[in-house]
């Protein structure tokens, strides 16, 4: 019998997969060459055991169906798919010192990339004094068309604005991302706090979250008025690398400049050195704000040392 399925959780030897009854099934690749990444729909085939069962019988993931999209980061030869066909992402961040503009923008720029919609969630507003030192970069951010929700994962504080998104009957499978320690867990178990998601505390000494999550995982959303929904929790990153994107990519991906570097003198300005560059002046004048341009030339140079060992 071939079915399908969604991968919820995977290792080297085994997915496990999502059922369109709702069920959790453990199986193997059918082929150890075949492609699979959390998020994906597989066809898989349940063999009967000795006793004809299909019950007790072993799951073999045959193919994976045609993706959607696929969240990716790689740095150098190391790459990594993070999650497949996403209908939509919650970039999770907080306050100084976890605040980072510079993993923002790289994941921003891959979910552009990627076509997904997303929401910038900032976790632990209740931190008044550092959120007010955020103000106008948030500001910033909202003014260039990010979608920003305020929370707290600790109150439940602005929750009701994830539960709306969560209630689109369009959106089927959502992905939580961000740095480590910013509450991506914490935020999962108060919408799902049967899944346990392990959280952890943030170092005191260095200011940066320890990863909680060593392994993305999926989890099931029963819906009243709607297809079940699955929730994704992704490790939590301290970089995220672009290498597998060529730089017209990386530039599309940061709208605000993709689309200032129109007005640029010539059509491919590298916005380093030539004149009339239309987003150095931008940055100079403050209408692009300095950390975005610093983030995007950072990229730029990351892929001239290593992007073309992932060509």
């Amino acid at each position: 019998m071939i079915a399908e399925g969604q991968v919820i959780s995977l290792t080297r030897g085994y997915l496990w997969i999502l059922s369109s009854e709702g069920l959790t099934l453990k199986g193997k690749r059918a082929n150890s060459s075949l492609d699979a990444a959390i998020g994906d729909f597989v066809r898989y085939r349940i063999n009967e055991s000795s006793d004809g069962e299909q019950s007790h019988g072993e799951i073999l993931v045959e193919e994976t169906c045609l993706r959607r999209s696929l969240i990716q980061r790689s740095h150098a030869n190391r790459h990594k798919n993070l999650a497949a066909n996403i209908d939509h992402a919650f970039i999770v961040t907080a306050p100084p010192p976890l605040f980072n503009t510079n993993v923002l923008d790289r994941m921003l720029c891959e979910l552009r990339n990627q076509a997904v919609p997303c929401s910038i969630v900032i976790n632990k507003i209740d931190l008044e004094e550092e959120m007010q030192s955020i103000t106008e970069v948030l500001r910033y951010y909202e003014s260039i068309g990010n979608h920003i929700l305020r929370v707290s994962a600790a109150s439940g504080a602005g929750f009701d604005l994830i539960l709306e998104k969560i209630m689109d009957p369009s959106i089927r499978t959502i992905a939580f991302l961000g740095m480590s320690g910013v509450g991506k867990s914490s935020s999962l178990n108060r919408l799902i706090p049967e899944a346990l998601a392990r959280t952890n505390e943030v170092s005191t000494k260095t200011g940066q979250g320890r990863q909680t999550t060593s392994q993305g995982m999926g989890y099931h959303y029963p819906r009243e008025n709607a297809d079940a929904l699955v929730l994704i929790d992704l490790p939590g990153v301290t970089q995220f690398g672009l290498c597998h994107l060529n730089p017209a990519q990386i530039q599309s991906g940061f709208t605000d400049i993709a689309e200032t570097a129109e007005q640029c003198q010539f059509r491919n300005c590298s916005h380093t050195v030539e004149p009339g560059c239309a987003v150095r002046e931008a940055c100079a004048s403050g209408d692009i704000l300095s950390s975005r341009f610093d983030n995007f030339q950072a990229v730029l140079a990351e892929l001239a040392t290593f992007g073309s060992e992932n060509k």
